[in-house]
């Protein structure tokens, strides 16, 4: 989905939308005109056509019957499924696992790993679905995913779980970042928000049976990852099966294959390094990891900080992220940060929301599941149920904050809305002390966390899709997954720097009047093997419960203190009307307009179809016919609830042009100015 195809966004040489006829376009022959928009596609810079192939290729998933959309639809939707189940145990096991390697202390470390590497995966991801293919784009996220399983199960120590964790992130974002895609391809503005959140519906079955299969898997935690190894291909391999079929449809002769046969294959890599950005992915990464990293090792001990090796670190990254900025203003072919998004308000202003959303949440979760063993001494199901409690009811709320969305027609107050909500979860998370009676506060307050997660995420990424052009919209989707995942490792890193910072001194404290401070270590570095020998009621055990209740109130004021942020990011998102385009702006190559109807590249243009129309368009019949009055009169330029959308779209435009017409003419003489005839060949006007 990085750009829409040439028959929906390429321009005419006078600038105009390919939906408007122009003189200069009639008399061309229809391969001419089939040229002129691969050549109008291809970006600055991109001569041998090498990064729109696989844009061409998505063209196919609109030509598609409904049925074999449905059934792509049902194979991302089982996708869907397998993944709402691996993110609702793994992270789970992941506590086990750094447990049995007596090396618990290390998940913090692990977790910036992992969003390290998560918010690096998308954008090569994304542009190398524009350049090769939706269909080999998961080829090859699969290929990473399942092996980072296999690699997880494994695993006996941290170094071989890091590994894991990087093949595994690597394959689940990219693939992730090309779901959305696969589905913005085939979906209209109006409809985008609700096709998104279908594929999550799994996480009402799942929110409470995973906690069934945690616990039964927990002793042999290994089999709890490595299944997905094999659960990931099951649901992969028909839906690029699939992929490959459609994508084979296109290589016609309309859409003739860019010169590369000539080129050496020396010259094709080095092509590909450039739309990957590879020095631009080698430049961030190194950033992050130098900034990001020492902020969790530095806090392990007391003055860490003063450091000469912490200090070397910050700073060479600070020196990177300098050098890849320049990098992308200048030395860059295919920037990872394409100036057209940094100038755009509703994208950045959408960033920061989600990155914030996600530095607040990051820091509750981080440590939640170890708080809820060791405060609340719950059993691993009750824990399991309340750590997915949270993605129980985003699941549960958001497909009534779509349709909402889809005949409300606007996004920003939902946004708004959800980060309030987000914040007065986060702000009932500050006040507990760690009784028995808190558990249920603790439920309540996961519950309008979750609320505020079902408002805003989802929101926001569709917000931000559609207020791009669709020839952007990969690249937005790939943006975006990088902002989310530095929320996510600044939120852990945020979260590891004051667990590691403040709970040994605060253990200390606790245990020194009843002499236990040679439990220190064992606490800190194996804390679910220490209660099984402690109960609640031990000394110890109410010592070790005090310390781990401060720790964690204060790390809940520093989340909910940083909603402020996201809360003024969302003021600042646009509020654009949804409708019946792929993107609500005009494009770098012209205006928005309806993919219903025809494709108007050639006389000879074929039907584009987009996923749900049929049986939406037919809903809201039934519901435009319940709502209107018997003998209303009707308007006119008022369309028509049963009139095809396409239709009723140009006669609107061209009622509009006869109103705007007979109110431009001169006094005197009442002249009477003919509507412009039915054009069989006219295309559909720009969306008004």
């Amino acid at each position: 989905m990085g750009a829409a195809a040439p028959a929906l966004i390429a321009a005419s040489t006078n600038g105009l939308a390919v939906g408007v006829s122009t003189s200069s376009n009639r008399g061309k022959s229809p391969a001419v005109s089939r040229r002129s928009s691969a050549a109008t596609l291809a970006p600055i810079g991109d001569k041998a056509g090498i990064r729109q192939a696989g844009i061409r290729r998505a063209e196919a998933l609109r030509e598609l019957d409904p049925r074999s959309q449905g059934i792509i639809f049902a194979l991302v939707c089982a996708w869907g499924a397998v993944l709402c189940l691996d993110r609702l145990t793994t992270y789970s096991y992941q506590t086990i696992a750094t447990n049995s390697f007596a090396a618990h202390s290390s998940l913090s470390f692990l977790n910036v790993v992992r969003a390290l590497v998560a918010a690096i995966a998308g954008p090569p991801f994304a542009l190398v679905a524009d350049s090769l293919g939706r269909a080999n784009a998961f080829t090859l996220g699969l290929a990473f995913y399942a092996s980072g399983h296999a690699l997880l199960a494994a695993s006996h120590n941290t170094a071989a779980y890091a590994g894991g964790v990087t093949l595994f992130e690597i394959g689940a974002n990219g693939l992730v970042v090309l779901q959305w895609t696969l589905l913005a391809d085939m979906t209209s503005s109006k409809n985008r928000l609700l096709f998104v959140i279908l594929p999550q519906m799994p996480f009402l079955i799942f929110s409470f049976i995973s906690a069934n299969i945690y616990a039964a898997v927990l002793p042999h935690w290994r089999w709890g990852v490595g299944m997905f190894a094999i659960l990931g291909p099951a649901t992969l391999v028909p839906l690029i099966a699939m992929l490959y079929t459609a994508e084979a449809s296109v290589a016609t002769p309309s859409l003739p294959a860019p010169p590369r046969a000539r080129q050496r294959p020396m010259s094709r890599v080095n092509e590909l390094l450039q739309v990957v950005d590879l020095p631009g992915l080698v430049l961030l990464c190194a950033a992050l990891s130098l900034l990001l990293i020492p902020l969790t090792l530095a806090a392990s001990t007391p003055g860490r900080w003063a450091s000469a090796d912490i200090i070397a670190e910050l700073c060479s990254g600070a020196a990177l992220v300098v050098a890849f900025a320049a990098w992308e203003l200048k030395g860059a072919r295919f920037p990872l940060l394409p100036r057209a998004l940094l100038m755009n308000r509703t994208a950045w202003a959408g960033a920061l929301t989600l990155a914030s959303f996600w530095i607040s949440n990051t820091v509750l979760t981080a440590y939640l599941p170890t708080y809820l063993y060791v405060v609340q001494d719950t059993s691993n199901r009750a824990q399991q149920n309340i750590s997915t409690l949270y993605s129980f009811t985003v699941a549960l709320a958001s497909l009534p904050v779509a349709l909402t969305v889809r005949y409300a027609g606007r996004l920003k107050p939902f946004a708004v809305i959800g980060i309030v909500l987000f914040t007065v979860g986060l702000g009932m998370m500050v006040g507990f002390n760690g009784n028995s009676g808190t558990r249920f506060h603790i439920i309540a307050a996961q519950i309008i966390i979750g609320l505020g997660g079902a408002f805003t995420v989802a929101v926001v990424q569709s917000l931000i899709q559609v207020s791009v052009p669709h020839a952007l919209c990969g690249q937005s989707i790939a943006v975006l997954n990088i902002c989310i995942n530095l929320g996510v490792a600044v939120g852990s890193a945020l979260a590891g720097a004051m667990w590691t910072g403040l709970l040994p001194g605060y253990l200390a404290q606790e245990l020194r009047p009843i002499s236990g401070l040679s439990m220190l270590s064992a606490i800190f570095s194996e804390p679910l093997t220490w209660i099984t020998e402690h109960a609640v009621s031990t000394s110890e055990r109410t010592a070790v419960v005090a310390a781990y209740v401060r720790v964690f109130r204060y790390m809940m004021v520093a989340a909910t203190s940083n909603c402020a942020l996201a809360f003024a990011a969302a003021c600042l998102l646009g509020n654009p009307k949804l409708g019946n385009t792929l993107s609500t702006v005009e494009g770098e190559d012209g205006s928005a307009r309806s993919v219903r109807g025809e494709s108007a590249t050639s006389t000879d243009a074929k039907s584009i179809n987009l996923l749900g129309d049929a049986w939406l368009a037919r809903l809201d019949r039934v519901f435009m016919r319940a709502s209107s009055r018997p003998g209303e009169k009707k308007k006119r330029g008022t369309p028509d609830p049963s009139e095809d959308s396409a239709a009723a779209q140009a006669r609107f435009s061209k009622d509009a042009l006869y109103s705007k017409a007979a109110s431009a003419s001169p006094p005197g003489p009442e002249v009477h100015v003919e509507p412009p005839p039915e054009d069989n060949d006219a295309r559909p006007a720009r969306q008004l």
